[in-house]
């Protein structure tokens, strides 16, 4: 039983006057078939005591003090009405000692100076990070030196048509970089590329920070990745950003510093998002093969000797043309065994998840 989807509906009423401001809206919630209203109300979008936000505006004196739920329609039993009243006057002092009390703007701002700057956020930024370039368009070949190219000295010099690879070959080629002879350069050089991160700071109960954050046996969502699609909602529910499985990590996790004053937390998760999914990419390299005999018949006939087989006799070392075991790792073809023939054009990988239980349940996280 959960509630699957909040959005704004309806602002129904705003009161203002000089002892308390008062707004009532209306929220749509949609849950599965199992839920009841007591699933929606303990939904921590509806928590008793959050600041007050909707649409583009917000005042944290507003606390919600009051939640009626109700069926959008009797016969469907899974979309919601939810009316929510905000109030500051909770938070209204009696006695101020004289006078008018004190303007009504006051009611704007937040009693506590301590929290005077903590608002539900989300931020998302950029920033580049050095990577193997196993993607490449092909443009020329030319030589390394210097020329006036846009109006800026370069360090390539391009060459005539002529020179190169048959164009044919390469004229639309993306992939591992290549030379001459179309060949994959070894190794592979690196580029920078984007990494989006979003950050949401954000108000929810200790729950998590017990059961989760700090648990003692390794199941703390520290350094792990989604492992079905999870979408980040904006505050308000104005917007939403969904990542599929594998593409989000969870980088950073903290939680302000807290006293017997408040029974929630402000938690704070940054979260790294990468398009091509958080795996270990690794080329396909080794000095060893997989033998193509039987270790029992391991001997002279066919130039092996016994030594040069691996302690588990399923390997063997590879060898250069002069018979001699390579001195460094050459290409392999995804099968244990050297690159040959056409394959030589090809850079095979091998890919990894960087733990066995690295995939977290992310719906475990505190939400707007």
């Amino acid at each position: 039983m959960a509630v699957t989807n909040i959005v704004e509906k309806e602002f129904v009423n705003g009161s203002f006057n000089g002892d308390e401001y008062s707004y009532e809206v209306i929220y749509q919630c949609e849950t599965d078939s199992q839920a009841g209203p007591d699933t929606v109300r303990r939904d921590p979008a509806f928590r008793i005591g959050k600041e007050y936000s909707f649409g583009g505006e917000s005042n944290p004196e507003a606390k919600l003090s009051n939640v009626q739920v109700s069926l959008l329609e009797r016969l469907r039993r899974t979309t919601w009405l939810v009316s929510c009243t905000y109030s500051t006057a909770q938070n209204s002092s009696s006695g101020s000692g004289g006078g008018g009390g004190g303007s009504p703007t006051s009611k704007d701002k937040p009693a506590d100076p301590e929290t005077s700057s903590k608002f539900q956020t989300l931020e998302v930024r950029f920033f580049t990070e050095s990577e193997l370039a196993y993607g490449a368009k092909f443009i020329d070949v030319g030589t390394l030196g210097s020329s006036k190219e846009g109006g800026r000295e370069c360090p390539y010099v391009k060459f005539f048509d002529t020179l190169g690879p048959d164009k044919s070959a390469v004229s639309e080629y993306t992939g591992v970089p290549l030379n001459s002879a179309l060949s994959p350069v070894d190794p592979i050089p690196s580029k920078t590329a984007p990494r989006l991160v979003v950050r949401c700071y954000l108000y929810d109960t200790t729950d998590f920070l017990e059961d989760e954050l700090c648990s003692p046996d390794g199941a703390s969502p520290l350094g792990k990745i989604n492992k079905a699609d999870y979408t980040i909602t904006g505050p308000g529910n104005q917007y939403s950003l969904t990542f599929p499985a594998r593409t989000l990590k969870l980088m950073s996790a903290t939680v302000d510093a807290h006293d017997f004053r408040d029974e929630l937390l402000w938690y704070s998760f940054e979260f790294m998002y990468n398009p091509c999914g958080h795996y270990l990419i690794i080329p396909d390299m080794g000095m060893k093969a997989v033998n193509d005999f039987e270790p029992e018949t391991a001997g002279t006939d066919d130039g092996r000797y016994p030594f040069e087989l691996n302690i588990d006799g399923k390997t063997e070392n590879i060898k250069d043309e002069s018979g001699d075991p390579i001195m460094e790792p050459c290409r392999l073809d995804g099968r244990g065994s050297p690159l040959t023939g056409a394959s030589r054009g090809t850079t095979f990988a091998v890919r990894y998840l960087e733990d066995l239980n690295i995939e977290y349940d992310f719906d475990k996280i505190p939400t707007f």
